[in-house]
């Protein structure tokens, strides 16, 4: 019995994303270098992404971000007046803007949108700014998403279009 709940627990812990929340290797260069992404890879494959050319997580596990962990970091540094925490839970109590989406697209399947929505409600809990970098409108446009991200006191939307057609991609 042991055993397997070990082999349970080493599963788990495999399959939790435990940089969700971090900054940018490129925190020199990058804009928004505090970022927050639901996996470590974007199932989108867009060729021509800067992700898939650094390399990022490479692992056939699927990483998923682990909430209540996030919900812990978020209230530890918002709420408790501690001395004695990291880099990420500094830029949280300073209310550095996080750019969701840094690496992989929040929304680019059903799960992982799920546990966007998520982290949507707890940025909105904290009035906590964020910009969302995503290609999938349709799930920006559902109801129950739409209605979140109204309530968002600090927010920008940054969407990429992606298009071969040249006369379309000249539009302003």
């Amino acid at each position: 019995m042991l055993k397997n709940k070990t082999s349970n627990t080493l599963h788990k812990k495999r399959s939790v994303y435990r940089y969700a929340l971090s900054l940018t290797s490129q925190f020199y260069f990058c804009g928004i270098p505090f970022r927050l992404d639901v996996t470590p890879k974007c199932s989108l494959n867009c060729l021509y992404c800067f992700a898939m050319s650094r390399g990022g997580r490479r692992t056939s596990n699927k990483l998923i971000a682990n909430f209540e962990h996030l919900e812990r970091k978020f209230y530890r540094s918002l709420r408790e007046n501690l001395e004695n925490i990291d880099v990420n839970g500094e830029m949280l109590a300073k209310r550095v803007p996080i750019h969701f989406g840094g690496i992989s697209d929040p929304f680019s399947n059903e799960t992982i949108s799920a546990v966007s929505k998520k982290i949507l409600s707890l940025l909105e809990m904290y009035d906590y700014p964020v910009v969302i970098s995503t290609k999938n409108t349709n799930e920006l446009l559902k109801n129950d998403t739409f209605e979140l991200i109204k309530k968002i006191k600090y927010l920008a939307i940054q969407i990429s279009i992606t298009t071969a057609n040249k006369k379309l991609a000249k539009k302003n």
